[in-house]
């Protein structure tokens, strides 16, 4: 099927060839304990976030990819 300008472009996810080497790692481990990551996570998991996580839209079992959960969103910000 030929793509026009109208169609929409197509998404998927390639392969990242120019990765060395898959392991299982722990984030968590790679922070000190005294690092302030740990102390920003640690106050935006106290925080309530009912709200934001009534307006996730995405349901089990349907179409679309899950959001990103608010907390990381509110960590990162």
């Amino acid at each position: 099927m030929e793509q026009t300008a109208k169609d929409p472009a197509v998404r998927y996810q390639r392969a990242e060839r120019r990765q060395i080497e898959w392991r299982p790692l722990s984030l968590d481990q790679l922070l000190p304990e005294d690092h302030t990551a740990r102390l920003i996570w640690a106050y935006v998991e106290a925080l309530d976030l009912k709200e934001l996580y009534k307006k996730i839209q995405a349901h089990e079992h349907g179409p679309g990819r899950n959001p990103i959960d608010p907390k990381i969103l509110l960590a990162l910000w």
